[in-house]
């Protein structure tokens, strides 16, 4: 029996369609991360010398939030884009902390992928950072990402607010407090990406830091 010549055309139609939704969603999430990068680029090294103004050296730890701080003679910036806590451990042995302060901010990566056993391997950075050397460590900001659950943020706040705490010289900067509102982020401090901090954001973040960061 004689294959209907229709049914060739139908099967190539809708393989051609499935090939265009799929060009259009990957160029899509490409234009949309692309949009985030240069949105981040514009803002590096912006900060750099209002935040880390003075005679005192500094180190920053942390991921792509932290990295947009930039760098200032004074400082140096170990912040790496898409850094994970265990990625931090892994490194933080290896790194000159010989400074007078520390500014950290880590977590959000992890819970973006789905990473369990968070809490611990903060109790190890905390464990792995300098002793004496004050530190500024800011809690995992707001989000507006459906892949990050709030409540896990939450919950890694409070555990980062414990281990400060605990720890001499050391600040805790619950960036809820200065970054959203009735438990929402706030739009205008973040990128379309609902992660990444806005110009604004920055501004915001750096203002709210606590004394021993100055």
């Amino acid at each position: 029996m004689r294959s209907k010549p229709w049914i060739f055309v139908v099967v190539a139609y809708v393989f051609v369609m499935h090939l265009a939704i799929g060009g259009l969603v990957i160029k899509g999430d490409y234009v949309a991360k692309l949009d985030n990068k240069i949105s981040m680029l514009s803002t590096h090294d912006r900060y750099a010398n209002r935040m880390l103004a003075g005679k005192q050296t500094t180190a920053l730890l942390g991921d792509s939030i932290t990295w947009v701080l930039g760098d200032a003679p004074n400082a140096i910036n170990y912040a790496v884009s898409g850094e994970v806590t265990q990625g931090l451990i892994n490194t933080l042995p290896t790194l000159n902390l010989a400074v007078d302060r520390i500014f950290l901010m880590i977590g959000i990566n992890d819970i973006w992928i789905g990473k369990q056993g968070l809490h611990g391997r903060l109790a190890e950075i905390d464990a792995l950072l300098p002793a004496g050397v004050p530190v500024v460590w800011s809690g995992i900001t707001p989000t507006n990402d459906f892949r990050i659950d709030p409540e896990e943020v939450q919950a890694a706040n409070e555990e980062i607010k414990r281990l400060c705490a605990k720890r001499p010289r050391c600040s805790y900067l619950d960036t809820w407090e200065i970054l959203a509102k009735d438990g929402k982020q706030i739009p205008e401090y973040f990128l379309a990406d609902g992660v990444h901090l806005s110009a604004s954001g920055y501004d915001r973040w750096i203002d709210a830091l606590p004394p021993a960061a100055n």
